[in-house]
């Protein structure tokens, strides 16, 4: 289990309702408060494309953002922990220095490493 910090500031200004956040992606965010729902909404964020955000699939995942970010692993890999995705992607193998299997790369397409 990962332990966080989460920084918060609540900010009122005459009628308008602010919330700086730090949240655990590592996405400095700032919420305004819409009054007639209740909800907080995003009014701007340090890095507004998610999948920038360093890590956010973990080590050798995959990120997609089209409506929504979505995580991937590569083929031939699995889920190091398939309930938390921030912890990545692991090759189905253990990898020794005095293993004599060969190892290569794969051509990820389209994709920014």
């Amino acid at each position: 289990m990962r332990s966080a910090v989460i920084i918060q500031y609540n900010i009122v200004y005459g009628i308008f309702s602010y919330k700086l956040s730090d949240n655990l992606d590592g996405n400095l965010r700032v919420y305004s408060l819409n009054e007639s729902s209740g909800l907080w909404l995003i009014t701007w964020q340090a890095i507004a494309q998610p999948c920038n955000v360093h890590g956010i699939c973990g080590r050798n995942g995959i990120c997609t953002h089209g409506e929504k970010l979505e995580c991937s692993c590569p083929s031939g890999y699995e889920w190091s922990d398939p309930t938390d995705l921030t912890q990545g992607c692991m090759p189905p193998f253990n990898k020794t220095c005095g293993n004599p299997t060969s190892f290569g790369f794969l051509e990820l397409p389209h994709t920014d490493y």
